[in-house]
């Protein structure tokens, strides 16, 4: 949240005479501070920003974060993009790469631009710092309906994204399933790495690591390695004494470990 606060630097919130319309730094603010508080609850409820991948689907418009064992899916729109070399914001529907289907939100941003004589939601290209480019999607959130903001590094060039309300898959209150999909992730882990008891070292910490991440307590996640009928261990292939030789080498493995992984 604190690279977030160093954005808020409009000025306050004021009505323009008359009291009937914000002006247009004092709507971005209060976007961005809407935006903040969105952002606030995925972080709370869903590990939003502790992802281990992204993914932005262009056939069915849905932004898919990847969590150990869930996937949280969105509906996505991309509202334009920001050249770090050059310093140069691009709007999506100026840009012929993009679908049309994912830059309605930015072409309705324009339009709002259009209705209300502001040039830096009509220009097609602007310079300007990152923290603009933060602004343009918290206002994309607030006049189109969405819920949350991401950017999605590519080298130089970031793609500014705003998403809907977001799917948990499975719903965060299924741990047996969580736990069913985290094991089925780990067993092809444990399958590249039967043959070098410092990789099974090493998966064994990620696998801690991850599990824990998604709430998953120690007796669980111990459980669901060795003792559970299939195990993780079974399912990866490893008979009896390797996977003997697993439990025991846990032993040794200190949290600072896992941490460090």
């Amino acid at each position: 949240m604190s690279f977030f606060n160093r954005l808020l630097r409009y000025n306050e919130p004021a009505l323009e005479s008359g009291g009937a319309q914000l002006d247009f730094d004092a709507l971005l603010r209060i976007s961005m501070e809407e935006l903040l508080l969105k952002t606030q609850v995925h972080q709370d409820t869903w590990l939003f920003g502790k992802e281990e991948q992204w993914n932005l689907d262009p056939g069915r418009g849905e932004l898919v974060f990847s969590f150990p064992g869930r996937l949280a899916i969105a509906p996505a729109q991309i509202i334009g993009a920001y050249d770090g070399q050059s310093g140069l914001w691009t709007w999506s529907w100026a840009n012929a790469s993009v679908p049309e289907t994912l830059a309605e939100h930015a072409i309705q941003l324009k339009a709002y631009g259009e209705q209300n004589s502001i040039p830096r939601l009509t220009t097609a290209e602007w310079a300007g710092e990152e923290s603009d480019c933060w602004y343009m999607a918290a206002l994309a959130c607030r006049l189109c309906g969405f819920q949350g903001a991401y950017r999605g590094p590519s080298e130089n060039l970031y793609s500014f994204i705003t998403f809907g309300e977001v799917n948990l898959n499975p719903p965060m209150e299924d741990r047996a399933e969580l736990l069913k999909n985290l094991a089925l992730e780990t067993a092809g882990d444990f399958r590249t790495c039967a043959e070098s008891f410092e990789e099974q070292r090493r998966a064994c910490c990620r696998y801690f690591k991850r599990g824990a991440l998604v709430g998953l307590s120690q007796p669980e996640l111990i459980d669901s390695l060795a003792l559970s009928a299939p195990s993780v261990l079974e399912s990866a292939g490893y008979p009896p004494e390797a996977a003997d030789r697993v439990m025991e080498m846990i032993g040794g493995i200190s949290d600072d470990e896992i941490q460090n992984s």
